[in-house]
């Protein structure tokens, strides 16, 4: 699962962090739905980690500050999808706005088992 994330995280291309400049802010969950645990495999330290790399403001759901929070709808939230396949599991990253909005959406990282 560590290198699914890590393959799924690769494929944030320039277009992607293209798309994405016009927020400020990037909010990261510290429990992804498709996990049972905070942080499992690293995957929000690896994904804060990686925007905070390209430039971006990052903030995990739980610790916003209050400029975030005054200006929620300038900041994009970060999730994860699992995609069901056999044999395989696979995973894609998609950005929503302040209003759930699908903003971008990555393509499938993969592993197999």
């Amino acid at each position: 699962m560590k290198r699914l994330i890590l393959l799924a995280l690769l494929i944030l291309s320039q277009t992607a962090l293209g798309q994405l400049q016009k927020y400020d802010y990037v909010i990261i969950p510290v429990k992804f739905d498709i996990f049972y645990e905070d942080n499992a495999y690293r995957s929000s330290t690896i994904l804060k980690h990686l925007f905070t790399e390209a430039g971006f403001k990052t903030y995990y759901d739980n610790a916003l500050d209050d400029e975030v929070t005054s200006n929620i709808c300038k900041a994009v939230e970060v999730d994860l999808l699992e995609e069901p396949s056999f044999l395989t599991t696979k995973v894609v990253i998609y950005f929503k706005d302040c209003k759930g909005q699908e903003v971008y959406r990555t393509q499938a990282g993969e592993s197999k088992y």
